[in-house]
């Protein structure tokens, strides 16, 4: 039986091969860059705003060096959402946040959730053939 840790490991590297895949014709949310190494980036940090790991709006195609280097490259991100989507949408987020600050996911959510962004991968790959399948095994005991 998977633990509580390998089931949330799972749906997170789900979640984020879907984000690559949904941004891939975009540049990084916070530097603009349009060649480097993708990781599947959160404005609000997922280990500290657990409630936001997953929501899509707050994890975009961010450059590693920007995610890791920068610890986020937060003040460029918030501007690129800004820019991406407009102010109300950013504000709206960051009053979730507050909301949504620590969240624990129970065995059944994080296993709906790996289904969720499997399902949407493989909707993603069929409609632009974008990126290589990916192969994740859930026991639900």
């Amino acid at each position: 039986s998977q633990s509580l840790n390998d089931l949330r490991a799972i749906a997170r590297a789900v979640c984020q091969t879907y984000i690559r895949l949904r941004d891939v014709n975009q540049p990084c949310i916070s530097c603009s860059k349009t060649d480097a190494k993708w990781d599947a980036g959160h404005y609000f940090k997922a280990e500290i705003y657990t409630g936001l790991i997953f929501n899509e709006f707050n994890m975009h195609k961010q450059c590693s060096y920007c995610n890791c280097q920068l610890a986020g490259n937060l003040i460029e991100y918030r501007k690129g959402l800004v820019k991406r989507y407009g102010e109300d949408r950013v504000l709206a987020l960051e009053a979730l946040a507050d909301l949504a600050r620590v969240y624990k996911f129970s065995r059944q959510e994080l296993i709906d959730i790996a289904i969720l962004y499997r399902t949407k991968i493989k909707e993603l790959q069929g409609f632009n053939n974008a990126g290589q399948g990916i192969d994740i095994t859930i026991t639900t005991k």
